[in-house]
């Protein structure tokens, strides 16, 4: 175990106490500051300073937090619900929709065909040309 002066404890002693450092420097450290009392109220000191930043830092309103849960599930069932998954799904639930949807395609394919027929052979037909030889 390494005997450390306070010195270069007090240089670590940051690193201590946010476990920033190598676990045999911890328990060296450890093992000084639990014998040395001017280290010991340093690292009070930094214990201290977290503390007091920790009561700055303003926590939010415990009301604003009970209406989070049900606000987020509420959210994603709505999200669900409006997918393109889950509109194609409600799409077949309701086959009339479908059979309605192919019988409409397949009456404007067979009007798009008889009216290209009707153009087709109504157009008169041309021959080779007979031009007059004068």
């Amino acid at each position: 175990m390494k005997l450390w002066t306070c010195a270069a404890v007090r240089r670590r002693l940051q690193a201590f106490y946010d476990r920033e450092l190598a676990v045999p420097d911890q328990i060296a450290i450890e093992a000084h500051v639990h014998d040395c009392p001017p280290c010991a109220r340093t690292l009070m000191e930094f214990q201290s300073l977290g503390d007091t930043l920790r009561l700055a830092a303003a926590p939010a309103p415990s009301d604003d937090w009970t209406g989070l849960r049900s606000g987020v599930i509420s959210r994603m069932r709505a999200e669900a619900h409006e997918s393109w998954a889950a509109r194609t799904a409600r799409a077949f639930d309701d086959l009339h929709l479908v059979w309605i949807g192919l019988a409409s395609t397949t009456a404007t394919f067979v009007c798009a065909a008889s009216v290209l027929s009707m153009l087709h052979f109504s157009s008169p037909e041309r021959g080779p040309s007979s031009t007059p030889t004068g």
